[in-house]
């Protein structure tokens, strides 16, 4: 028996695609961790750039 393209395709598995949106909500809410967790820490080095402070070259590890 020869299987036809033309044919109706296989279900996919429940278990699949839960798995794939479980994947994709935990990445979701990683990236926003990582991308709201310091913006206090961000304010106030822009605040500090502005002229009055040395600003990042200030907070900038200096590797010899």
């Amino acid at each position: 028996m020869a299987i036809s393209p033309y044919g109706p395709r296989p279900r996919r598995s429940a278990r699949l695609i839960i798995m794939w949106v479980a994947v994709l909500v935990i990445i979701f809410i990683l990236m926003f961790y990582l991308t709201s967790r310091d913006s206090e820490a961000s304010n106030i080095l822009a605040s500090e750039g502005n002229g009055k402070g040395k600003g990042f070259e200030a907070k900038a590890k200096i590797v010899p």
